[in-house]
């Protein structure tokens, strides 16, 4: 086999993969795409850095799906980042929160699930926010 074969047969193999694998065919969409390489370059510098970004992906992800499922509708995008915000500056809602994403990450799953939407509202009782 020459070089040119040889690359055909790898391009045809990875094609393969490609078919059969969503992992793969999806990682390989998520690196081709601008916005996501900007983000990535920026924020998954170290092991640190790849941590806290996750981090902060979980949790908006969850406000998210936390806000649609009591309010029926979907979070506007400077909502969801105030509450983000302000949950993270006050040390025993960001408490809270770390201690249920590192249970997450260590798999254990908890009967006594905590609400996020919970922590912040009980956070600003005082202030009448309702969310």
């Amino acid at each position: 086999m020459n070089k040119e074969e040889i690359k055909n047969d790898i391009i045809k193999k990875g094609h393969k993969i490609m078919d059969e694998n969503d992992f793969f065919r999806e990682l390989d969409s998520t690196m081709k795409n601008e916005d996501f390489r900007i983000f990535y370059s920026k924020y998954f510098k170290d092991y640190t850095d790849i941590k806290i970004t996750i981090f902060y992906m979980k949790l908006y992800e969850t406000i998210q799906k936390e806000y649609k499922e009591k309010n029926g509708i979907d979070i506007e995008s400077e909502m969801l980042v105030f509450l983000m915000k302000e949950l993270m500056k006050e040390n025993s809602s960001r408490k809270s929160i770390l201690n249920s994403f590192q249970a997450y990450i260590e798999g254990k799953n908890s009967n006594d699930k905590k609400f996020i939407m919970d922590i912040f509202e009980r956070k600003e009782k005082g202030n009448l926010i309702k969310l």
